[in-house]
């Protein structure tokens, strides 16, 4: 089987991959007979390792600038559902503590107040990555949409009525 390597002349679009594995950094390139080893790392600074090692492949580049960067994880949806729940479960016991009053009273109900300012941010963010979802899908609906039918019976008609050469030359003209 013949190796896939990339030219001057031609693109190489393909996937490269950072991955912790074992406490190792690994790199995953579409391109490589194998993983290659970065060197090691730990679930907390994996991210920091990986990070450099896409920035030197940045500067490599030189004045390339066809890069996309995707990550794999939790939604920012699924996040702030998450964080919402936290923050009414806390919300729940602060409650009971300014309820029984006193000192611990007094702190837990300023704590209220900065709890609910960050639950309603969580409500808005939670709203927008809603919105968001939304507009893709319809955009995604709109770019696998075939026109085609449309714009030929739009383009008969205008031929029909007569106005199809005036719009050409119109065109022709701006060209």
């Amino acid at each position: 089987m013949e190796d896939k390597q990339a030219t001057g002349d031609s693109d190489a679009f393909h996937f490269i991959s950072y991955v912790p594995y074992r406490d190792t950094l690994y790199e995953l390139d579409g391109l490589q007979k194998g993983p290659i080893e970065l060197g090691p790392c730990t679930n907390d600074d994996w991210i920091l390792k990986a990070k450099g090692e896409i920035q030197k492949r940045i500067e490599a580049g030189g004045s390339e600038i066809r890069f996309n960067l995707m990550t794999v994880g939790k939604s920012l949806q699924d996040i702030y559902s998450s964080s919402l729940s936290e923050c009414n479960a806390k919300k729940e016991e602060l409650q009971v503590k300014a309820a029984a009053g006193g000192d611990d009273g007094a702190t837990a109900q300023a704590q209220l107040i900065q709890l609910e300012d960050e639950i309603a941010d969580l409500h808005i963010r939670l709203e927008q990555e809603r919105e968001k979802r939304k507009n893709y899908k319809i955009e995604n609906m709109r770019r696998k949409h075939n026109y085609i039918p449309f714009l030929l019976k739009f383009l008969k008609i205008l031929a029909e009525k007569g106005q199809l050469n005036g719009l050409v030359e119109k065109a022709r003209k701006k060209a």
